[in-house]
């Protein structure tokens, strides 16, 4: 059980979207894989990708890492 927000957040936000990890993909240039590894806490992103991440989706990043 991992304390990380960021798999909860980001598929939240992608299911918001109505997103599949393809549309999500395209939308932020990461790669499906990554994406859904991301989404069950097994890939883990630097600072700088998630900064990126989060200017991708159009979100602050603190709606990435902050309490769902």
């Amino acid at each position: 059980q991992t304390s990380d927000p960021l798999p909860e957040n980001l598929k939240r936000l992608r299911l918001q979207r109505g997103w599949s990890h393809e549309d999500a993909a395209m939308a932020t240039g990461l790669d499906a894989g990554v994406l859904e590894g991301i989404e069950r806490g097994s890939t883990f992103l630097s600072r700088r990708r998630l900064d990126e991440l989060a200017a991708r989706l159009d979100v602050d990043v603190r709606e990435l890492l902050g309490p769902g």
